[in-house]
């Protein structure tokens, strides 16, 4: 019986042998690589033998199978031929740029290129793969999460694994400190029937508004102001206007300051 596979790879289909006995018989193997679906039988029967490629090393496997009934015996020879596995993963790195507090970058992808199945894995909060596991050629994908990363430079490693072998992409994510920032505004509704909607306005000293940044239609109650510059106070009121264009006096004033 002649067997091959490669490491890391899938096992071998099994191989039937059929035995025909006048009585009792016992069957057994010679290597743990190789194990029977049966070890004992009455008569005629079959035997699957199956093979573990993760018992057996690189190159050549040789065991025997061993059938005896009553004083007869009878041999079989089992050789497996193993090749080396391989495993790539491209590129062998892979860096990120963003900024702190603005939309995540881009997700990237790595190649896997494998002979059997593979596993993958990081040590970092900020980076996702997808999927962490697969057979032969595939595809990871990897994504950052700012938010759990830390501002200036971050590093990991992607860890790919096959069989006996271990590949590394290196992960480089630069996080810059963010420009800008943003805060998100709230009020109470207006229970008027005739509410068209609010506007907002905005100043960098108390009480100096101009025209309004930004007309909301309708009772929508929250505002996301963006763009605002670090180190700056900002202040904000609010007014309704009706559906015949009167407008309402500017509500309380809010400030927030920027760092």
């Amino acid at each position: 019986m002649t067997l091959a596979g490669s490491q890391g790879g899938s096992n071998p289909a099994g191989q039937a042998i059929t035995v025909n006995a006048n009585g009792n018989w016992t069957a057994k193997s010679s290597a743990s690589w190789l194990t029977l679906s049966a070890v004992s039988g009455t008569g005629t029967g079959s035997v699957m033998a199956k093979v573990a490629l993760s018992s057996a090393v690189v190159g050549t496997n040789n065991a025997t199978i061993t059938v005896t009934s009553g004083s007869v015996t009878r041999t079989i020879a089992v050789g497996l031929t193993v090749s080396a596995g391989t495993l790539t993963a491209s590129p062998a790195r892979v860096a990120y740029t963003a900024t702190k507090d603005a939309a995540n970058p881009a997700a990237q992808t790595i190649a896997i290129t494998s002979t059997g199945a593979w596993t993958v894995s990081d040590g970092a909060s900020w980076l996702s793969l997808s999927p962490t596991s697969g057979s032969s050629n595939g595809t990871i994908t990897a994504k950052v999460n700012t938010a759990t990363a830390v501002q200036g430079n971050n590093s990991a490693t992607i860890t790919v694994k096959s069989g006996g072998i271990t590949r590394t992409v290196n992960v480089a994510l630069t996080l810059n400190a963010p420009s800008s920032s943003s805060i998100n505004l709230t009020w109470n509704a207006n229970t008027e029937r005739d509410l068209a909607g609010y506007r907002v306005y905005r100043a960098t000293s108390s009480g100096a508004y101009g025209a309004p940044i930004v007309t909301i239609q309708g009772n929508t109650t929250s505002y996301l102001a963006t763009g605002l510059q670090l180190g700056t106070t900002y202040f904000f009121v609010v007014t309704a206007f009706d559906i015949a264009g009167n407008e309402s006096a500017y509500s309380n004033e809010v400030s927030k300051s920027i760092f």
